[in-house]
């Protein structure tokens, strides 16, 4: 017969079983994939991390850095062992993986969530990580194209900024004005612009050109707009001169650094938001500011092309649930705004966008509600290597490279070119 003191103790035994797993909850062990960071940076996130661990003590945050981002995401997806949480830039390994069926769909965490909405973000941003009405991903940045120039050469030669009224024929004329011999030896010392040659994705897409049509089926590099586009561009070394020459044509996107933007050699130059951070910190010796992408002709549409990251969750995450708390921490408001008051990175989030914190940072422009307007009609134009793969994307630089030092046009070389890409393209059906 079980005594009353042998109840009690039974009873209390059973109340400890159940309490001792809330008691001694292991954490859990998330893992986010992350380029390799300097020591600011990694400081910088370090204390991010203090501030989840009050709001989520029972996670626990596990990067994995590497300098190999892409395969590295590559390999971890196809082994099935994926982190919980990674950076897919648009272009790059969201543009691999995502039709593969990679990533969850992120909309029911969305839908639920009391910090991000699709109203949060920008249009424009948020839907390149949309397919097939499942939302992939949340984007992070909003890096858009944009030209940059010395201030002190225009000024030099009396001549108007680059605005946003500019077209791409405002840019040519300028640029043969800019190009000089300045102490009279003979030899152009002085350009009117750098142009990387892996920037006629960039061109083309201010004119509205894409590449390949909307399924990526077809490589449209053989349209008469698209081949005028690519020689416009040939005829700043071959025929103008008015471009920085390449250092090679087995070198693409290469040039003679000795006449870069920074060096004050160059008027201007066709760039990204991307950079402009570290043009502050290494331009010095002179003034320079920095404006939209050129119209294609007078009153023509303005489009300003875009590349963007956003945070993804692997299908195979571990831990999906709290990756998503990881990327709402880490998209906050809060979040966002102390990084764009410390690098001047344009935001997808539309409120970080209008923020005191983002527009009141001195990078350039002065008026950074310019980078709000060219969100309003920027568009993501997909480059080759990421629908071809990199031996064929290989193959359009070396082709086109004889185009870019002017030993062939590019009606000789994009309509071969082109049947060339289709062929391969029906063999990935």
């Amino acid at each position: 017969m079980v005594n009353k003191r042998m109840v009690s103790i039974i009873v209390c035994i059973a109340l400890l079983c159940c309490i001792a797993p809330s008691v001694g909850a292991a954490k859990k062990t998330i893992t986010i994939l992350q380029w390799m960071q300097s020591p600011e940076a990694q400081a910088r996130w370090d204390k991010l991390m203090e501030q989840f661990y009050e709001l989520y003590p029972d996670i626990e945050v596990k990067p994995i850095r590497t300098n190999e981002y892409t395969i590295k995401l590559q390999t971890m997806v196809a082994s099935g062992n994926p982190p919980d949480v990674a950076e897919a830039r648009v272009q790059w390994e969201y543009a691999m993986l995502a039709p593969r069926g990679a990533f969850m769909d992120l909309q029911p965490y969305i839908e639920k969530s009391t910090v991000l909405s699709r109203d949060y973000f920008f249009d424009s941003a948020y839907d390149l990580f949309n397919m097939n009405g499942a939302q992939l991903g949340v984007p992070i940045n909003a890096n858009l194209t944009c030209i940059v120039y010395n201030k002190d050469m225009f000024d030099a030669e009396g001549l108007p900024y680059p605005d946003e009224t500019w077209t791409w024929d405002d840019i040519l004329q300028a640029a043969l004005k800019l190009t000089k011999d300045v102490d009279g030896d003979g030899r152009v010392d002085q350009f009117g612009m750098v142009v990387p040659t892996w920037y006629f994705i960039h061109y083309l897409g201010s004119r509205g050109i894409n590449l390949f049509n909307e399924d990526q089926t077809q490589f449209l590099f053989d349209t008469p707009e698209a081949i005028e586009s690519v020689q416009w561009l040939a005829d700043l070394w071959t025929k103008h001169k008015v471009a920085v020459p390449l250092a090679g044509a087995a070198a693409v996107g290469e040039r003679d650094v000795a006449f870069g933007f920074e060096s004050g050699k160059a008027a201007m130059s066709l760039d990204g938001t991307w950079s402009i951070a570290d043009y502050a910190e290494t331009i010095q010796a002179f003034d320079w500011d920095v404006t939209l992408l050129p119209l294609a002709s007078p009153g023509a549409p303005r489009i300003a092309t875009m590349i963007t990251g956003s945070y993804v969750i692997p299908k195979k995450a571990k831990y999906p649930d709290e990756a998503w708390k990881l990327i709402e921490f880490l998209l906050s408001p809060e979040v966002r705004k102390g990084d764009v008051a410390r690098t001047g990175e344009v935001p997808a989030q539309i409120p970080v966008a209008n923020s005191a914190e983002f527009l009141s940072n001195p990078l350039p422009p002065a008026d950074r509600t310019m980078w709000i307007r060219g969100l309003e009609s920027a568009r993501f134009f997909i480059e080759p290597v990421t629908v071809l793969g990199m031996e064929l994307n290989r193959e359009i630089n070396q082709a086109l490279d004889q185009v870019w030092i002017g030993k062939k046009t590019a009606a000789e070389v994009m309509p071969p070119l082109t049947k060339r890409m289709n062929e391969e393209l029906a063999k990935m059906d």
